[in-house]
């Protein structure tokens, strides 16, 4: 089995230094058998995040013998020699985080602008959806939302007062439903807001809180992320099919083959629970500094992503991590996004 994984670099200086890397990795012999740079944005000037939400590469996926990679404007495609083939932007796609694609194109969620958009393979504008498009789920979260301005070119100039959501993943089905995940909705009502100004602003340390104090951070605060499947014409009708508490954005919430959601934790574990219901099933520790990245390899056997620069081989039949295979000695390098190379694709690598 083979992997492509995309990986970001904290701290680098975009433009001057390679921000984040494509590592193709034969699992089974445990090697890198190539590493390349991720391109660098074409509009980097859009985001002033200084702990780097511009740098480094985003979802990646295959489809038709192609790979194809995202960074945080553009997806770029390469063919089985990995000769670059093709580029694939919109100005409605920046902070892509993750990606999906289907046989009419290509799935991207913008995690700023809490927005899904779907593109041709030509880069046209097929759909879009969001977050303000679904009132009832807004209520639902305790939200409101203004509509975005879709005649803005957000790879030039990305608002600062967007990520309502944090919408970071995006997983299409056969059905045509497609499966989204909010990494972290905070509340608006006058409760929560009450509530919140009696207690420290979260952070970091959450992670090193007592069980009781965490508790009583999570119900004050109330943010948390969900996954939610939106379906119908213009994904018109939604399903919350899970829930968790987030002090920080969870990432990567998806379906997994036989129902089951699983998140990939800010608690720095890997979080899987039962659709529509949210009962808890799995909740797996991971020793990371972050989880990010996580693709399905068997029935019970989940890869994530985590830093320092590493891919997990989890087993959820009985909690335990199988493997654990290093990726970069580099301190700030960290997986971001993770996916199997086809049988079909393997001259890929």
């Amino acid at each position: 089995m083979k992997l492509v994984a995309t990986t970001v670099i904290r701290h680098s200086a975009v433009g001057r230094e390679a921000t984040g890397q494509m590592l193709v990795i034969d699992w089974k012999q445990g090697e890198i058998e190539r590493a390349m740079p991720v391109p660098p944005p074409k509009h980097p000037s859009s985001n002033t995040n200084p702990r780097g939400g511009l740098r480094g590469g985003r979802g990646v996926k295959f489809w038709q013998g192609r790979c194809y990679v995202a960074n945080y404007d553009t997806v770029y495609v390469y063919d089985r020699n990995w000769n670059q083939v093709a580029e694939i932007s919109h100005p409605l796609a920046t902070d892509i985080h993750e990606i999906d694609i289907g046989i009419e194109g290509i799935w991207l969620s913008c995690s700023r602008s809490d927005l899904i958009v779907k593109l041709s393979f030509d880069a046209e504008l097929l759909g879009h959806w969001h977050i303000s498009h679904a009132p009832e789920l807004m209520r639902r979260l305790k939200i409101d939302v203004p509509p975005l301005d879709l005649d803005h070119d957000y790879r030039k100039h990305l608002p600062g007062d967007l990520d309502r959501t944090h919408l970071n993943c995006v997983q299409y089905q056969a059905d045509g439903s497609v499966i989204i995940h909010l990494g972290k909705v905070r509340p608006e009502d006058l409760l929560h807001r009450g509530l919140r100004r009696l207690l420290p602003a979260p952070g970091f340390e959450a992670h090193r809180m007592g069980r009781f104090r965490r508790k009583l951070y999570d119900w004050a605060h109330g943010s948390a992320s969900y996954v939610v499947r939106l379906s119908g014409p213009g994904l018109g009708n939604f399903s919350v099919l899970a829930r968790y508490p987030a002090l920080r954005p969870n990432h990567n919430g998806q379906l997994l083959d036989d129902g089951r959601v699983a998140v990939a934790s800010e608690r720095k574990a890997l979080v899987v629970s039962e659709s529509g219901t949210g009962r808890l099933l799995h909740e797996i520790p991971l020793p990371a500094k972050w989880v990010r990245g996580l693709t399905q390899i068997g029935p019970e056997r989940l890869l994530v992503g985590i830093a320092p620069c590493a891919v997990l081989e989890v087993d959820l039949a009985d909690g335990r991590i199988r493997r654990q295979l290093s990726l970069s000695d580099h301190p700030h390098e960290a997986l971001h996004g993770l996916t199997v190379i086809p049988d079909y694709a393997a001259g890929a690598a």
